[in-house]
């Protein structure tokens, strides 16, 4: 599930730093993969999306004025390919729907830009009979619940979500954060004293000067992390703009 290897990063990310510590040692390969994985996780947590093409399961409220309204099943992640819909009271089955009335959404021709929804069709809008193939159990498939217009873990939903292929932006991003927080413990490593950026010992004068890495004192990686740091401070608000985009509800 790694999108990176380690020489990739360091090509692309890392280009012309030794990952080495003040001895000589490379870097450990565990503590790359680490920090990729790391990457990986913040990113997806971003953008509230996963990376891999997956089958995902979950359960959502029923919110009756969305349901007459709009039609549709909110998702967590982006729908590629809605698999199943089913609604329950607590453990009791209410409905089940055929998959071939099941409908995700994209934009475009762009495969990356998918609809957090399921719709629904053809029950859409305020049409709520069931023909045909549908099954449900009990009464009604949408339960007064007591007169409340919320039915709490109500949908279960099974859909396909996740990359074929991973976005370059993304995985600029993920490079990004990854390089970053290698080059701050390099530069630890590299002085051999954690918060130390650099150190000098001349021998004739018997001194000694140390430099830190306080707020006014980079460590010699500092530009390129500057660097990467202003990079997303510009990239993720594009990005979530992109591939979050807006949640909205009925009130």
């Amino acid at each position: 599930g790694i999108v990176f290897n380690s020489t990739e990063l360091k090509n692309i990310f890392l280009t012309g730093i030794e990952l080495k510590d003040q001895f000589g040692n490379p870097i450990p390969q565990e503590t790359i993969d680490f920090f990729i994985e790391a990457a990986q996780k913040e990113v997806q947590d971003l953008l509230s999306v996963k990376l891999h093409r997956m089958a995902y399961y979950e359960d959502r409220d029923f919110v009756h004025d969305d349901w007459i309204k709009w039609g549709y099943a909110p998702t967590t992640y982006p729908v590629v390919r809605a698999l199943s819909v089913q609604g329950f009271l607590n453990t009791t089955l209410q409905i089940d729907y055929p998959s071939q009335w099941l409908k995700s959404k994209s934009q475009g021709p762009d495969e990356d830009l998918f609809h957090r929804t399921i719709n629904l069709v053809p029950i859409a809008g305020a049409s709520s009979q069931l023909t045909g193939n549908a099954v449900y159990v009990g009464i009604s498939p949408y339960v007064g619940y007591f007169g409340s217009k919320q039915i709490p873990n109500y949908w279960r939903l099974k859909y396909v979500t996740g990359f074929s292929k991973i976005p370059k932006d993304i995985l600029n991003a993920i490079g990004k954060y990854s390089a970053i927080n290698i080059l701050l413990q390099l530069g630890d490593l590299v002085s051999g004293i954690p918060g130390v950026a650099s150190k000098s010992i001349s021998l004739d004068g018997l001194s000694q000067s140390i430099g830190t890495t306080n707020s006014s004192q980079k460590t010699g990686f500092g530009a390129r992390i500057d660097a990467y740091i202003r990079e997303l401070d510009r990239q993720i608000p594009l990005m979530k703009s992109r591939y979050v985009g807006i949640t909205f509800g009925c009130l």
